[in-house]
């Protein structure tokens, strides 16, 4: 599913949905997860007002083991 979401958000940069599906799916990935944190953050700029987008960032952070920053969000 990573490839078909990579495409997809090259497709469509501006859809916070594929952003955030494109995180869920590279955070099943230890060696992902920055890049999975980077989708997230960009879902969020794209579309605040998405609480679930917040939660996806947090549960990342914490795989990162960026705890603090985690809470933070």
């Amino acid at each position: 599913s990573i490839p078909f979401f990579r495409k997809a958000v090259s497709i469509y940069p501006y859809d916070a949905d594929l952003q955030i599906r494109l995180s869920i799916a590279l955070s099943s990935q230890k060696e992902l997860l920055s890049e999975s944190a980077s989708a997230a953050r960009k879902a969020i700029e794209l579309k605040p007002a998405q609480p679930v987008y917040y939660i996806q960032l947090a549960h990342v952070l914490a795989a990162q083991g960026k705890f603090d920053e985690s809470r933070k969000v």
